[in-house]
Formats: C-alpha cells, structure tokens, sequence
C-alpha cells in the first residue's frame, strides 16, 4: 500500500457512519526544498511518504463500542532527527535508530521506529521495528518497509505481543469491522480539502478548547462533570490514550460565555487538570494536543495574560487572533519564531507587555536559559505520596498501604551509578512493585518534566536540542518500602546527596 493509497484510507475511515471521529489532520505535501534538506538523512520511503503527506493524525472509535478504537499519529518532517545511538535514549539496544516515533492505534498506543546497525551508514539499509516494554525494552521487526507497514496498519495488523487477551480480542473484532462496509449507507460528509474537523462554533481547534476548559477548571468550573466522567471510566486501562467519554464530554461541551468572561490568564500546560481528566497517564511527547489555532480567542473578552508554558505547536501557529482580545496587557513572545505578520510590533504598539515569561505555579520571571545543572552538588528529589496529593489531587490508582507510605525519589540520570541503596528496604509483591514505579512514571511525566518548575531547578541536566528549541531531560527515580521519608533522607545522605524536598522543588 503506498502513501496515496494508505491516505484515502484514512479519508474513507474518516467518512464511515460507524465510527466516530475525535481528531484528523493529514498534512499538506512537504515542499520540495524540505525534502532536499533531508535527502540522505532519512530513508527514501520515508521522503516518498512526505512529498505525498507531511505527516498525519487520525484518534477515532467505533460508536458501538468505544473500546474498539483505531488511529494514527507519523510527525510531520520537521520534528524528525537524524540517526543517533541508542545509548542517548531509554531503550535497550545496541543500534542507532530514527526518533521518529509512529503510533497505530488499536486499543493501546504501539510505537514504531527507524532502526540501523552500528557502524551501518546507508539510511535505506534501516529497518521499522516495534519496541515492546515487558519484560524490559526491546526491539521487534514490525514490516519489512513502510509500505508493508501501512499495509499491516489498515488491516489492523500491527498489534503488540505482550497485550492482554482481551486486547487482542478488540483487534480481532477491529479487524473484521474494517474488511467491511458499515451495515447502513448513511455516510458523513467529506473532511474535506483543509483535513480538519470542526469542533463546534465556539473555538476551531478542540486542542485550543481543551486548553481553555483546563482554565476553567482552576476556577471550579466544570470539574465536577469531568471528575465524574473519569470515575464512571475507572476501568479504562489504556493509560497513555484519552478517555473517549471525557474527550467526548470537552469536544462537545459549549461553553457558558459568563464562565469565559472570568478568565484573565491562561498558560497552558502539559500539567493541567484537563489533561489529568483526559489521561489516566500521559508522556505529554507526542503533539496530538498541541493548539494550532488560536481562534476564538476573543470570546475570553477579559483576558490579560497569554503565556503557554508548553502545549503550543511548532508548525506555524497564526497569533494573528491575539490582536482580536482588547484587553490584553502581556504575551510570551518566545513563542513566535519571527514577525513577518507584524503581530508581535501591533502587540507592542498597543502597549502589550513581551518581557520573559511568567509561570503561573511560583511567579518568578524565567530567564532565557534554563537553570544549569549543578555538576559540583548531587541532588535528589524526595518526596511522599501524600506530599504528592496534596499539591495535585489524589492518584486514582489500586495503591497498598506498603506503597503508599513508602518514599519517593527523582535524579538525574547522569548521576545513576552513584545513586542511593536502601539495604533494608521491605520485601513486596511483582504487583506492588509494578504499582510503585507506574506512579513515578505517572508523576515525572504528567506534572515534573514539563512543568516551570523543572525551569528553574539545578537539579536535572536539560540538554538543548536546537534543531526544536526545547531541552530534553532524563532521570532515574524508585521507591525504598520499609522505609519512612526521615529514614531514607538519612540513608540517602551516606551517598553524598543533597536532598530536595516536595514543596521546595516547586518553590525554585
């Protein structure tokens, strides 16, 4: 199946009256001046597939049965990097590999990558493997190029080996329901030239909507509706895919205008409440809700201050709609690349502060650098679970009485060899053990690694990546069961660490 082939597939899809549609954007052809750029970098299926499509998201279920999901997200070119070693990632082989990660969904999120041999210097001798998580992080060949995995991807045949029976039950019943046609002839209408889904007559990007729903929330609006929803989805076990219902409930919800008048700041966020309603556990490195429109902005008539501290895409945002708020006093102007609109000058003209970047958590002013990590002084972040809940709610997770008592702790991974060993910890259970690092998990990358915070702290090493003007971070952490936060301070202390407190991190 080439890319041709494999996007009418997705259109048709997109067309069925048994399935439901929670977000599509195919990308436009890339320009032929990208495509040169990449020549030799990137195999030549790949530059094949962008001449027909820069990239691709589809997120949508069947309506009978939402469990029954199917979906796509390949990058557009310009978020792909060359080949590098593997030992500058988290996976356990031996190979340089593409990070350019495809996910096919079929009841979970399945990554697919690029994979070389050491020593290998023809991009076209690479491979698409799928990595598998359990029992430990490794490398499966998923199709023997990018065609055959398209191929596989529209019959439902991608599905991961480790997945539980009744996942693969859901990807036999995927199977069948897409060989064939739905049982009526209603059809919806085309998405149309621009491949976008129109949310509702309020915002025209559900990702911006969302953004905006999660301010609402830190005024108490909506909450309750959305904490229930989540709840009535306790058994939805998918960690890293959206809830459907609570998808749903914000894509369809139209916003009281009294309850929009009252925001004044909005700051999106990968931490936000919205997210934590939508995710039961999310990475936040994909860009499926990355806002790429910011129009209906000015239905929030009181809004002052537009500082994102992430959430924003890097795809050519229009911040044309900005000028639309009239009372607008300041805006983040790291945001826009250059002013070849003149946005950011009328800003200015209006008298639109553009200073550095406020962060809605400690109300510091951010410098153009992150803080430096501190090579002279370990650190470690400790913490308690209760420390954890009071700052961001209650964990919604089967936790035991031995896990939740136990301490927590964050390094950076640099520091790994040298980290602290708790000799007394308490004997648990695969379960338990399985619980307490799917917390750390859940902690580190849905409210520590994209928060201000983070900005601001010398405990982790942020390395720049500038071919995307963002820094990546990676860190070791666990948990010592048998052990009260004072006693592993202590133990921690023999190792030559400074210990970081809970509230303290967040004060940085």
């Amino acid at each position: 199946m080439n890319t041709t082939a494999f996007k009418d597939f997705i259109n048709k899809l997109s067309e069925r009256s048994d399935i439901e549609i929670h977000s599509i954007d195919l990308g436009q052809p890339a320009s032929a001046a990208v495509l040169d750029d990449y020549k030799g970098e990137i195999p030549t299926e790949l530059l094949e597939f962008y001449a027909v499509m820069n990239g691709c998201h589809l997120y949508a279920s069947f309506k009978h049965d939402r469990n029954l999901e199917v979906g796509i997200n390949i990058p557009a070119i310009e978020y792909l990097h060359a080949f590098r070693p593997a030992d500058q990632t988290n996976l356990n082989i031996d190979e340089k590999f593409l990070s350019l990660e495809f996910e096919w969904i079929e009841n979970n999120y399945s990554p697919f990558y690029y994979v070389m041999a050491l020593g290998e210097t023809d991009v076209n001798q690479s491979a698409i493997m799928r990595l598998e998580l359990f029992p430990e992080r490794h490398m499966v060949k998923a199709a023997d190029s990018l065609e055959n995995w398209m191929e596989k991807a529209a019959d439902a045949g991608l599905t991961v080996g480790w997945a539980s029976p009744d996942f693969h039950d859901n990807v036999t019943a995927i199977k069948k329901l897409l060989s064939t046609p739905p049982n009526n002839n209603d059809t919806k209408e085309p998405i149309g030239e621009n491949n976008r889904k129109t949310v509702n007559r309020q915002f025209r990007d559900v990702n911006f909507k969302i953004s905006i729903i999660g301010a609402l929330h830190e005024l108490g609006y909506y909450v309750e509706e959305a904490e229930r929803i989540q709840n009535e989805n306790a058994d939805w076990d998918q960690s890293h895919k959206p809830i459907p219902a609570v998808l749903e409930f914000y894509t369809n919800l139209e916003i009281d205008q009294n309850y929009l008048d009252e925001i004044e700041g909005l700051y999106p966020d990968g931490g936000d409440l919205c997210y934590q309603y939508l995710f039961n556990e999310w990475d936040g490195e994909d860009n499926q809700f990355d806002i790429k429109s910011l129009e209906g902005i000015e239905l929030l008539t009181n809004l002052k201050i537009f500082e994102p501290i992430s959430m924003i895409t890097d795809d050519g945002l229009d911040y044309a709609p900005l000028l639309l708020c009239k009372n607008l006093e300041k805006a983040a102007p790291e945001f826009i690349d250059d002013d070849e609109d003149g946005i950011l000058q009328q800003l200015k003209d209006r008298g639109v502060e553009t200073g550095d970047r406020h962060s809605k958590h400690n109300n510091e002013v951010s410098v153009s650098e992150p803080v430096p990590f501190d090579t002279e002084t370990k650190r470690i972040l400790v913490f308690s679970l209760n420390e954890f809940e009071e700052r961001f709610g209650k964990l919604e997770m089967d936790i035991s009485k031995t896990v939740y008592e136990s301490p927590f702790y964050i390094y950076d991974l640099s520091l790994e060899s040298q980290g602290p060993k708790f000799p007394d910890e308490k004997d648990i259970s695969d379960e338990d053990f399985r619980t307490g690092f799917e917390i750390l998990n859940k902690i580190w990358l849905d409210h520590i690694v994209h928060s201000s915070a983070m900005y601001y702290t010398p405990i982790f090493k942020k390395e720049p990546n500038p071919e995307n003007n963002k820094h990546s971070i990676s860190c070791s952490y666990g948990f010592a069961p048998g052990y009260d936060v004072n006693a592993a301070i202590e133990n921690i202390a023999r190792y030559d660490f400074v210990v970081v407190r809970w509230e303290d991190f967040w004060k940085i």
